[in-house]
């Protein structure tokens, strides 16, 4: 499961965004997060919160975790009440790839539809070409931002 929510985030991130819902299956019913809070040393909200930031940093970096919001919220339905996790990625500013193993290459993956797709690589390029295509405004205001500090260091 940690694979399919890290490609599912990874995917919303390099497409229009999105929510994923841990806890509820693809035809609504409620499941809960009962089984995730088993792996937990103590099974609560804010462990389970922390334990897919991590997740998240480890398998889309830093920048790109801090683009998800992340709640866990009490859900009742038909007189039972579970815990929901809700995860919401915006669109990223910039590509987003997924390492899933320390020794694995990384992997792009985006949102077709209701559908998570893996680009390979040459299909990833062109995507990330027309998505986010270079202008050379940032990179060179970044470089004589650059060069003034390290003049004025000098």
């Amino acid at each position: 499961m940690e694979h399919v929510v890290a490609k599912t985030l990874s995917a919303f991130l390099n497409s229009d965004g999105g929510t994923l819902l841990i806890g509820v299956d693809d035809d609504g019913a409620l499941l809960g997060l009962d089984g995730d809070y088993a792996t937990l040393r103590k099974a609560d909200a804010d462990r389970y919160e922390l334990w897919l930031r991590d997740l998240l940093t480890s398998t889309l970096g830093q920048n790109a975790a801090a683009l998800v919001s992340i709640g866990v919220e009490e859900v009742s339905r038909d007189g039972v009440t579970r815990p929901v996790a809700r995860l919401h990625a915006g669109s990223s500013p910039r590509p987003v790839y997924l390492r899933p193993g320390k020794n694995a290459d990384p992997e792009f993956w985006v949102r077709l539809g209701s559908s998570t797709r893996h680009l390979a690589v040459g299909a990833a390029a062109e995507y990330v070409m027309h998505r986010w295509p270079l202008s050379p405004g940032p990179s060179i205001a970044a470089q004589i931002k650059a060069a003034v500090r390290f003049s004025a260091e000098s």
